[in-house]
């Protein structure tokens, strides 16, 4: 295992001392499980756009000629906007706050 230097503000440092010590771990061992986290993190996100990427160069979903998939994929859906759709997995109706 390799040493590493960081630098920290003063009052950071205490509270993430005080952190660690109130969970009964050091404040070593909670830097290597935040790193772990983020990296760990990252790869299920290029686990993911991967299998999206092979999900959309696979499909057989065809769309009207024109049709802008890029914006499609990004645009924004409210709750408002599902109240009242029809969703499969849910079995019935979309429950909206």
């Amino acid at each position: 295992m390799k040493n590493v230097t960081l630098a920290i503000d003063d009052a950071l440092l205490d509270q993430a001392r005080g952190l660690a010590e109130r969970r009964g771990t050091s404040l070593n061992a909670m830097i290597r499980s935040l790193l772990l986290h983020e990296v760990d993190r990252e790869a299920q996100i290029a686990l993911a756009r991967a299998g999206m990427r092979e999900l959309m160069e696979n499909s057989t979903l065809e769309f009207e000629p024109g049709t802008n998939i890029k914006e499609l994929s990004r645009r924004y859906v409210s709750d408002d906007e599902l109240h009242g759709h029809e969703h499969p997995g849910a079995g019935g109706r979309v429950q909206t706050r």
